[in-house]
């Protein structure tokens, strides 16, 4: 259905059927399990919100059917409504208030090298696999180079229940 390194050009959602996420990585010759998908899961956000590539393959293992939002759709009916962003200044004032943290979604190496003080690095690769420790009651302003990755986190806290917004470049 998907593969890793293709155009994200749709956001699709599984309507009914199974199927498994799978990435290569550098360090890996053979393709690692993501996750499972099942009826309802959806995925192709990130290189959609991104402007980016397919960084998962996504293959059928039974019969089913796929629903598809194309990359302009999915841009006019669920970014742009969902995804704020904040100045530098309203960020401070959250911060230092206590009630948000900025998130540097960026790989460690660019984090090392050129980090807001005060930012914790979730690069947004790993981002899924992170939220289980992080506290819901926090806003979430996350910011990367470009703005590109940045949406894409802010996207995908938002759909799991977090409240993220964007730091304007």
């Amino acid at each position: 259905m998907v593969q890793q390194g293709a155009e994200g050009d749709y956001y699709h959602l599984l309507e009914s059927g199974d199927a498994v996420m799978t990435r290569i990585t550098v360090s890996q010759n053979k393709p690692e399990l993501m996750r499972n998908l099942l009826k309802g899961d959806f995925f192709g956000e990130e290189a959609v919100v991104s402007e980016g590539k397919s960084n998962v393959t996504v293959t059928m293992q039974a019969d089913g059917a796929l629903l598809r939002l194309k990359k302009s759709d999915f841009n006019e009916l669920l970014k742009a409504p969902l995804i704020k962003k904040v100045t530098q200044e309203q960020a401070q004032k959250e911060m230092d208030l206590g009630k948000a943290i900025l998130v540097d979604v960026r790989f460690p190496s660019e984090f090392k090298f050129d980090a807001i003080d005060g930012a914790v690095n979730f690069p947004l690769n790993q981002l899924r696999n992170l939220m289980a420790d992080l506290d819901k009651t926090k806003q979430y302003i996350t910011y990367c180079q470009t703005g590109r990755r940045s949406s894409a986190a802010a996207f995908i806290f938002i759909e799991q229940g977090f409240d993220a917004v964007v730091l304007e470049c």
